[in-house]
């Protein structure tokens, strides 16, 4: 419920506005991974008829219910059939959750035009694990890749609401992928808060939790 009214403070002030900054008015979007929604209806500001895209039927119900009046479609990625080719295409907090982020990105890939971008958002691969277990980021085998499964919380509610899974890659790693399916990095930025929403949390952010990128076609 808080990611829908948009009361998560991480999600509303921190990520989307990161996203936001990359996105040009009257471009044609595609919200790859949207959910139930809100993201969708946040970036409808630049496009009103940006389609929000996800494999999940429960969560597109949930996004159309509550966003009327904007295009959600249950698909996946590889199975969306598209006329008209997109400026950018959003990937929100999405790329970490991907068994397969050749398939997923080769996916995004096919539906960009030439000039476009894709933008996307993950958990900081250096320091989500240490974030969610309390390691120190020393301690923490950044070169091991694999699965991990968190509680799933929210800024105002620490209390655990289900489970997420994070699969953890170096950014190396992320980096000959986007190579290996012809996307090149034209942005990499970690993400802090401002000061004004640092202060909406219990305690300062020691370490970035977050990034933020801009990917193009070669």
């Amino acid at each position: 419920k808080q990611l829908i009214s948009g009361r998560d403070v991480t999600y509303t002030e921190v990520i989307l506005p990161s996203i936001e900054k990359y996105i040009n008015y009257g471009g044609k979007i595609i919200d790859v991974g949207c959910g139930t929604g809100f993201g969708t209806a946040f970036f409808a500001r630049y496009d009103p008829e940006i389609i929000g895209l996800d494999p999940s039927l429960g969560s597109i119900e949930v996004a159309q219910r509550a966003y009327k009046g904007i295009c959600f479609v249950h698909s996946t990625v590889h199975e969306f059939e598209v006329r008209d080719k997109f400026d950018i295409v959003i990937l929100n907090m999405v790329l970490h959750n991907a068994t397969d982020p050749i398939e997923l990105l080769a996916g995004c890939k096919k539906l960009l035009r030439s000039g476009g971008r894709l933008i996307y958002t993950m958990c900081h691969p250096k320091y989500w694990v240490p974030y969610k277990t309390a390691l120190d980021p020393e301690d923490f085998e950044y070169s091991k890749e694999g699965l991990y499964s968190f509680p799933f919380t929210t800024t105002l509610n620490k209390r655990s609401i289900g489970v997420t899974s994070y699969y953890h890659r170096r950014i190396e790693t992320y980096q000959e992928i986007f190579e290996g399916v012809g996307l090149v990095e034209r942005v990499f930025r970690e993400i802090f808060p401002n000061e004004k929403v640092m202060r909406l949390y219990p305690r300062r952010w020691e370490y970035p939790r977050y990034v933020v990128g801009v990917l193009s076609v070669q």
